[in-house]
């Protein structure tokens, strides 16, 4: 996908580029990426794509970003994609849907919890991310430093966890990690919840394991959004 090259090279992704359904599909099992960025607004070709993959016994576990728009789209094929991404999308949002797509098989050994952990050492982040999520009935917990989001994520009761990188004492980074090391926690989403760019941090953030990034500042419906999209079935970024 030519658009997205010049935000997905970067970050040391190694990146082939299909314009016809065989040639995506004789792509993916000659070289076994892993994952498959469709874009599915390009008429039938898309839908080609994932069906041909779906129908080829050799490649039953191939996670998919299905990378599209239009709704009636991604219902026809959502059972199948691991993440979905909107046009016009950010570099967050792509990296998170590929990342998603990724991570989603052994995410989904586990069940998570129905409640949003939130960490970040400003009160007024907190409490507008407090306030949108449970207006829209989520359970949330407010943390405002490191330690204390490990004693609460130990719970076991959050299914997601948003995550400032820049906090006193533990900052966000060796959080994460420390969450996604832990076996009893597997299957939690972590996703950073900064105004850090994106390039300033690339080789942290893929070694966090982080699920995604929630770029600052943020408007109340992308918080919504990504949380209800990853307390539920499927992760739609």
């Amino acid at each position: 996908m030519p658009s997205g090259s010049s935000m997905l090279l970067p970050e040391g992704m190694d990146l082939l580029h299909a314009a016809y359904p065989d040639v995506a599909v004789q792509l993916a099992n000659r070289y076994n990426p892993d994952c498959l960025l469709i874009d599915a607004d390009t008429g039938p070709p898309g839908g080609v794509v994932v069906e041909e993959l779906l129908n080829n016994p050799a490649r039953p576990d191939l996670p998919i970003a299905l990378l599209t728009s239009d709704d009636a789209i991604y219902d026809r094929y959502r059972l199948y994609a691991a993440s979905r991404i909107r046009k016009n999308f950010r570099k967050s949002s792509l990296l998170s849907g590929i990342y998603a797509a990724i991570s989603r098989p052994e995410s989904d050994l586990h069940p998570l919890g129905r409640a949003v952990l939130c960490v970040d050492d400003d009160p007024e982040v907190l409490e507008f991310m407090r306030r949108c999520l449970e207006e829209e009935g989520f359970s949330v917990k407010l943390c405002s430093d490191g330690d204390q989001a490990l004693a609460c994520a130990a719970t076991q009761e959050y299914g997601v966890v948003l995550l400032d990188i820049a906090m006193p004492g533990l900052d966000g980074i060796e959080v994460c990690r420390r969450i996604k090391a832990n076996p009893d926690l597997k299957g939690v989403k972590v996703f950073f919840v900064t105004a850090v760019d994106l390039d300033s941090f690339s080789r942290e953030y893929q070694s966090s394991g982080a699920d995604g990034i929630l770029q600052k500042p943020f408007a109340a419906n992308e918080l919504l959004h990504l949380v209800s999209t990853n307390l539920a079935a499927g992760t739609d970024v």
